[in-house]
């Protein structure tokens, strides 16, 4: 099996309080999809990086997961304070 980062994607900066966790992820997944030239069915597992205090969401994986439309794929999240990108990555390995 093979693993790889294939596309990004990317909220704008700033103060976004008019937009829900949810929605930001939403836009930087659209954003990562495209450029990685791929569709939905193209992925098989999710590794959701974040913090658990962002919009008081104690797991946020699932409901992400479910919003972007992945579900039933396999999900996890991943937490590690400011390394949790970085330990998504590794856990993708």
């Amino acid at each position: 099996m093979r693993v790889g980062i294939v596309g990004v994607g990317q909220t704008k900066f700033g103060k976004l309080y008019d937009s829900s966790s949810r929605e930001l992820v939403a836009d930087a997944f659209k954003d990562a999809l495209s450029d990685a030239g791929i569709a939905r069915d193209d992925i098989s597992t999710i590794i959701v990086c974040s913090g658990s205090d962002y919009d008081k969401q104690r797991s946020p994986s699932g409901i992400l997961t479910e919003y972007v439309g992945l579900n039933p794929k396999p999900t996890f999240h991943v937490e590690a304070a400011c390394a949790s990108s970085g330990v998504g990555v590794r856990v993708g390995l």
